[in-house]
């Protein structure tokens, strides 16, 4: 697979944003319909909560140590 690891010196979802964060680049071909995938080196940051009934997903971040 045509895979590159990464350093992203920002990510932002719905206004919470986390600095420097390890990612890996794809093709985009590989992953049709795909924008992109967030990866336990972002979500380790949150407590994740899943509503499948209504499709959601929620974040909650951690409190600051």
């Amino acid at each position: 697979m045509d895979a590159h690891p990464v350093n992203l010196a920002m990510v932002a979802v719905a206004g919470t944003v986390l600095t420097n964060v390890q990612a890996i680049v794809m093709p985009s071909r590989l992953v049709q319909g795909v924008d992109g995938l967030l990866g336990m080196t972002f979500l380790k940051e949150f407590i994740i909560q899943i509503d499948p009934a209504n499709n959601k997903l929620t974040l909650t971040r951690f409190s600051p140590k």
